[in-house]
Formats: C-alpha cells, sequence, structure tokens
C-alpha cells in the first residue's frame, strides 16, 4: 500500500475507532451493551468528518508537507472533532503523535494506535458534553442518524445495513440526497454538542431504563435480543433494525424519547 493509502486508512481508524473491532454481544450482556452496539454509529459517523474517503485519498494525494501533518489537517477539518480538539489544543498533539507513531511502526496486532485515540477522545471529550445535551438537541441529532438511514433503505440496503453494523466506512457510495442529509446529520451532532457546553449535569440511564425506554417505544423482549444479533442477520432486516432504532425516540414522549436519544448519542464502546 502507498503511503497515501497508509495515511487514508490511519484517518479512518481515528474516525471509526468508537465502533470497530466490537463484538455482538454475548447472550449474557447488559442491555445497554446490547443496543449500544448499533446505536454507537452515531458518534462515529461526527468523528469521521464531511469528507469522502476519495476526497481524502485527492488531498493527501495532492497536498505537500509533513504527512502527519496533512493527515491532522484533514481530521481538524471535520465537523464535532474540529471543535473539541480546538477547545482541547492537547487533542491535535495527541493526533499527530498517534499518526506519526503508526506511519513509523506500524502496529501489527491488536488495535492500531489511532484507534485507540478516537476512543479516549470520544469517551474523554465527547460524551460527557452529548449527555448535557437538552431534549431537542438531542432529539434532533439522532432524527439525522434515522433520516440517513431511511434514505438508504429505499436507496442501497447494502449500505444501510453497513451503516447499522460496522458505521459504513464507504461515505464516498452515498449517493447526492444521501451527502446532504450526512452533512446534516454531523452538523446536528456538533450543535447538540455545543448545547451540552452550557446545560446541566445529566447522569447516564442505567440499561433497565433504557430497556423500559425501548418497550415504551413498542420493542418486544426478542426484538431488543435481536439487536445483540444484528451481524447475522440479512442485509435488509439489519437495515431494518438500524432505522427503526434511530427512529424510536421519536415513537416517546419527549422527554423519554431524549433519555434514549442521549443513551444512544453516548453509549460507550
Amino acid at each position: 500500500m502507498d503511503q497515501v493509502g497508509i495515511i487514508v486508512g490511519i484517518i479512518a481508524g481515528i474516525a471509526a475507532s468508537v465502533l470497530l473491532g466490537r463484538r455482538p454481544a454475548a447472550a449474557g450482556a447488559s442491555l445497554g451493551s446490547r443496543v449500544g452496539r448499533l446505536a454507537v454509529i452515531v458518534l462515529a459517523a461526527a468523528v469521521a468528518g464531511g469528507v469522502t474517503s476519495g476526497a481524502m485519498h485527492y488531498f493527501l494525494a495532492t497536498s505537500s508537507g509533513n504527512p502527519a501533518d496533512r493527515a491532522v489537517k484533514e481530521l481538524l477539518a471535520t465537523p464535532l472533532l474540529r471543535l473539541v480538539a480546538t477547545e482541547h489544543p492537547e487533542i491535535q498533539v495527541r493526533m499527530r503523535e498517534a499518526i506519526e507513531a503508526e506511519l513509523k511502526s506500524p502496529t501489527k496486532t491488536g488495535p492500531k494506535r489511532p484507534f485507540l485515540l478516537g476512543q479516549k477522545i470520544r469517551q474523554q471529550y465527547i460524551n460527557p458534553v452529548l449527555m448535557r445535551a437538552d431534549d431537542r438537541s438531542a432529539l434532533a441529532a439522532i432524527r439525522k442518524s434515522y433520516d440517513l438511514a431511511a434514505h438508504l433503505q429505499k436507496t442501497n440496503v447494502a449500505l444501510c445495513r453497513d451503516f447499522g453494523v460496522t458505521g459504513m466506512q464507504q461515505w464516498d457510495k452515498l449517493d447526492r440526497i444521501g451527502q446532504d442529509i450526512y452533512q446534516q446529520m454531523l452538523s446536528a451532532q456538533e450543535d447538540a454538542y455545543k448545547n451540552g457546553k452550557t446545560g446541566a449535569a445529566k447522569p447516564a440511564p442505567p440499561d433497565e431504563e433504557i430497556g423500559k425506554a425501548l418497550t415504551e417505544a413498542g420493542y418486544s423482549p426478542a426484538e431488543i435480543e435481536k439487536l445483540a444479533k444484528i451481524e447475522t442477520l440479512p442485509a435488509a432486516e439489519a437495515c431494518a433494525a438500524t432505522v427503526r432504532l434511530y427512529g424510536a425516540p421519536a415513537n416517546l414522549p419527549v422527554p423519554r424519547g431524549a433519555l434514549l436519544a442521549r443513551a444512544l448519542l453516548t453509549v460507550d464502546s
């Protein structure tokens, strides 16, 4: 693989680290973990940024300068991550260090350095703020994720399935309308983050409360269990599960829907 390809892979590693490496939940896993396996793609999309992998490759291939600096510049052009990195300049230093280390000595086994860094960025800087987002902002962010999933269900079931199972790394395969919705989704994530900066602290809901909210939204116990097996489902079923989960908060009274929305936005990997 050429260096440009390696750098693109590193950028994707930071962007996707909130979901790569996760495995289907065991039968005894908590409800929160099972639901989170699907829902964590919201934040992955936010960190992934507003450019396609093809655009990243073009940018890196046609830009001059230090490869790590170019990769950091690309990451800092993405919604939400650009805001968080501006507020916390140490993130830029950590990104550059992780990228340089990976370029110099690629990880042979286990998670790559950028992958681990992406997880830490989400857990340390993003999740606590999104948990403080008000009801309106949290519901708006989830709504845009629903809009994208619903669009893909109509236009590209395979990509819809990927969106629900792995976070869909092939953003360049979105059609024009899909790209527009994707940008709106990223902006909604950033808006929720901005709102949460001034919001009151809210405790993370326990697994039992998430399960209760899903039941109120119409899920049966068997359907909740099915979310844990989304990776094994046929593409059309996995896509439908993705669409339904993102639509669930809108089927609840605002306070309950927002509780579920925040849980989906901030689930730990």
